[in-house]
Order: structure tokens, then sequence, then C-alpha cells
């Protein structure tokens, strides 16, 4: 049960079956819903990593970003019919502090002599 709204309330957390939502009081007595953990949120520690040399394993990325942070996730494109990698992956960061610092340290950094870029990646619309 929430308290009605005294106009002293704080937001508050309210764990449910699909995750920890913000109670956020409005003027007038009403509560705003908003949940923690947004897919947002999390897409903002994902990074795009382009012209990676085709002989570059998931292992021997993992290995380069893990000297940033910790990583939760990794991508590397390839083919489907060949399996040859495509020169691209996805690496998610665990903090965003640690997505920054991996940009920061591997931005520019040449793997077999290939520049590679490093950027936050853009969220995908599918339909």
């Amino acid at each position: 049960m929430i308290p009605p709204f005294d106009g002293t309330m704080k937001p508050q957390e309210l764990i449910g079956t699909r995750g920890a939502l913000a109670a956020i009081p409005l003027m007038g007595g009403g509560l705003f819903f908003q949940r923690r953990g947004t897919d947002k949120q999390k897409m903002n520690l994902k990074l795009f990593v382009d012209n990676l040399p085709k002989s570059i394993t998931q292992q021997e990325l993992t290995d380069l970003f893990s000297q940033a942070g910790d990583v939760t996730m990794m991508d590397l494109i390839t083919d489907r019919k060949s399996g040859e990698v495509r020169g691209f992956a996805f690496v998610a960061m665990n903090t965003r502090s640690e997505a920054e610092k991996a940009i920061h340290m591997f931005n520019t950094f040449s793997i077999d002599r290939q520049e590679i870029k490093v950027s936050m990646a853009k969220p995908s619309f599918r339909l």
C-alpha cells in the first residue's frame, strides 16, 4: 500500500515482479511511476567497435576491453555463410565510467596495423 501524498514524501523504491519502480509524488496527490534501469540507460553502456581486423577473435577482443573494466557482453559480428569476422563488434561494459574509459583507451587504438574506432552504440529500432 502506498501512503497518500502529504507534501513531504520523497521518491521511494517499490519492488514488483517487473523490477524496481520509483514512485514520484505529483502535485494534487497523485503518483508517477518510473521504471529504474531502463533499456536506454543500459544502451549507453554498449559500445560499437569498428574497423576490426578479420583475424581478431572474440577472446582477444574481450581480453583487450577487460583492461578498461568489466565486460558484460561481447558480440563479434561474423558473416552467416563463411563465419568470417565482418570487422565490427558490440561490447557492453558494466558501468558508464568503464565504457567511457574504454572509449578513451581504445578509440584509434591499433590492432594488426588497423586503427579501430570505438564509440557509444546507437539504439537499434526493429519493426
